[in-house]
């Protein structure tokens, strides 16, 4: 199998009425660090501006040192405290296993962004960081999109 590099994240956005959903693909990717990576870029994307989107999904990953630094918080701030941008998010969803070496910076992510008013879903699996757990995520997640 070759393993091609994505070189930065592709981002597609595709309008539904007055629903945007930004997708990820991460095929053929099997470096192991790479998912988190692209989830937390995903995070980047989605609160460099919130009015785009109306579904965020993360899965084993969240923002990185989040609670040793307020630079992502402060990066982020006009968003995280936009009472309009909020109201046109339907769905934030976060899920992480119990053995992730990345369920701290999850847990960590969903407490800031409750912290600042959103209505965060976490759940938490069994399992690690793996494609396994990934694939069931997205099992959850998907079938959430476009239900308001």
């Amino acid at each position: 199998m070759t393993v091609r590099p994505l070189g930065r994240v592709n981002e597609t956005r595709t309008k539904y009425g007055d629903f945007s959903v930004m997708i990820e693909v991460a095929a053929l990717m099997m470096t192991p660090g790479f998912f988190a990576s692209v989830s937390s870029v995903a995070l980047d994307i989605a609160f460099g501006d919130l009015s785009k989107y109306a579904y965020v999904g993360v899965f084993s990953s969240g923002v990185f040192n989040v609670r040793d630094s307020s630079e992502w918080e402060t990066k982020h701030r006009a968003q995280l405290d936009d009472a309009a941008a909020k109201r046109g998010l339907s769905l934030v969803w976060f899920s992480t296993g119990r053995d992730d070496f990345l369920l701290d910076t999850t847990v960590a992510t969903v407490d800031l962004l409750k912290k600042h008013g959103f209505a965060a879903h976490y759940e938490q699996s069994t399992g690690a960081h793996t494609w396994i757990n990934w694939r069931e995520y997205l099992n959850k997640f998907t079938p959430q999109l476009f239900q308001k």
